[in-house]
């Protein structure tokens, strides 16, 4: 009898570590992948994994309702702040929960997807489905593999860009650093689109911003907005508790000098937001909750930010915009920027002091805008009416209007897929940089694999020798297909092999019986 309750108790340890609750929502959203059948007429939209509703999907969203006819999923991580949010802001959507069955079933099958930073990292698009990445701002910190350290958290995002059927950047600055530090010259088969963020047309309709500050009480009142980045060494990591020392001590001295008629509206990271209470401060809030981000920018009169691409979203207004960058030659030794930061054609703040007597003096209020220079470079396809582009481009409407260029041409190579077993040595590297030269190839690098040295390797020598993806690996399977890979059935293995090769270098012509699966 003991004999049987041990065996009973392994059995059970082993189905526990089998079916962990952690790979649940995986397990879900593959049933949905290989079973459900793509809706025509339903839409999902995501903005910042769920965080809010806002942004270019936000945008375009509201162009979508006019046209009617769609049944409408917005990701939320916030259930209950986003449905009163819908509620006050009339939108006749649905709101899907992050992680739940009900996401998984949307991700896998509407047949539209808009996302504005990245679906999970399991996550693969159907053929029938149409995906569109709009991102989320023109570049001012160095991203993907031209960062000094991180190159590994670019895995995600990468992995989403090369999904998408239509990526769209707002100018030939953002499209050339994104295709380039993603590696997506060589693996992109997809379409770019050039042209403004729809989030951004709202930048260009002053009477709406005069209609906001009637709303909210501030017709006669001097408003500022102060939008700083967080501050870490990549998109992992992030220096939460001296960045949150930093922004008391700034707001503590704002508050203490700012005059009454004068307001500062603030928007932290969301990590620092929660432990950085602003609650006391007699003219210092948090931005208003009713009203969409941008919506309540396009009403202030002055942006207060750091390294922050919203100041190139803000400029189309033409207001003033001040650079607070007080940590400059610590943050450019941490991260580094695409151009130099002080060229900017903005007004630039080092010290506390001297912002709080810019702001107490309105001075900035009175400063002259950009050079037409810099217009022509960073906005010049902002328009008023960038979500129906988007949206008739999305639902194959002619917009031959538009900038459109095309990488299907990648679908005709054939590639060779270098898979090594761990990065450790320069040796390494350079004999996978010789056998990529040999042939279209594609080295595959794991996220795990990631330490200083390789990061600054990859960096300062080999980042332009091959071209290469970093991938989490995440096979994406159901229930019953894990039990028969665990049981070594052949047909299952190969089928998953097949489904990580299509959800990390999708379209391209690689070897399907390649030994490992992604």
């Amino acid at each position: 009898m003991s004999h049987i309750t041990e065996v009973l108790k392994k059995i059970k340890r082993y189905c526990e570590k089998l079916f962990q609750k952690k790979y649940h929502a995986k397990y879900i959203y593959a049933w949905y992948y290989k079973h459900g059948k793509v809706r025509e007429n339903q839409v999902l939209f995501e903005s910042f994994h769920g965080r809010t509703i806002s942004d270019s999907p936000f945008y375009m969203l509201k162009e979508l309702m006019e046209r009617g006819s769609f049944d409408i999923y917005y990701s939320t991580s916030d259930y209950k702040v986003h449905k009163d949010f819908i509620k006050k802001n009339n939108l006749d959507i649905k709101l899907v929960k992050i992680n739940s069955r009900r996401y998984q079933k949307a991700m896998a099958t509407c047949k539209y997807l808009i996302n504005n930073s990245s679906f999970p990292s399991y996550f693969i698009k159907k053929d029938q489905q149409i995906y569109l990445q709009t991102w989320h701002g023109t570049p001012l910190k160095t991203l993907g593999k031209n960062m000094k350290r991180g190159i590994e958290s670019m895995y995600n995002v990468q992995h989403n860009f090369l999904q998408a059927d239509y990526l769209m950047f707002p100018n030939e600055f953002t499209k050339d650093a994104m295709m380039t530090d993603y590696n997506l010259t060589d693996l992109y088969t997809g379409k770019v689109i050039l042209c403004g963020y729809p989030r951004n047309s709202i930048f260009l309709d002053k009477e709406r911003g005069r209609q906001v500050r009637k709303k909210l009480g501030l017709e006669e009142k001097t408003v500022y907005a102060y939008m700083p980045t967080w501050r870490g060494k990549n998109n992992k990591d992030i220096a939460t508790t001296s960045y949150e020392e930093d922004v008391k001590k700034i707001l503590d001295v704002l508050d203490k000098q700012l005059k009454d008629n004068q307001i500062l509206y603030v928007n932290l990271h969301p990590i620092v937001r929660q432990n950085v209470s602003i609650s006391t401060y007699q003219h210092i809030f948090p931005f208003p909750s009713n009203v969409d981000n941008y919506e309540f920018l396009n009403a202030v009169d002055s942006l207060i930010t750091d390294y922050s691409s919203v100041f190139f979203d803000f400029s189309i207004t033409r207001k003033p915009i001040i650079l607070f960058m007080y940590d400059y030659e610590q943050y450019m030794a941490d991260r580094g920027t695409y151009f130099e930061a002080k060229s900017l054609p903005f007004t630039k703040v080092y010290e506390l002091e001297e912002l709080a007597q810019l702001l107490v003096s309105e001075q900035v209020i009175h400063s002259e805008s950009a050079s037409d220079d810099y217009y022509e470079k960073f906005v010049q396809y902002d328009t008023l009416d960038a979500s129906e582009i988007l949206l008739d481009i999305v639902f194959g409407e002619d917009r031959s209007d538009i900038s459109i260029e095309d990488y299907s041409y990648n679908r005709e190579k054939n590639r060779k897929i270098l898979y090594p077993n761990g990065i450790q040595s320069k040796e390494q590297l350079d004999d996978l940089a010789k056998k990529a030269a040999e042939e279209e190839s594609v080295v595959v690098l794991e996220r795990k694999w990631f330490h200083d040295e390789l990061n600054q390797w990859m960096y300062e020598e080999y980042n332009d020798k091959f071209t290469y993806i970093v991938i989490y690996r995440n096979i994406v399977n159901t229930y019953l297909e894990l039990v028969a890979r665990k049981m070594k059935n052949r047909k299952v293995i190969n089928d998953l092999r097949i489904r990580g090769i299509k959800r990390c270098l999708p379209n391209l012509k690689v070897d399907p019986n390649y030994p490992k699966q992604m």
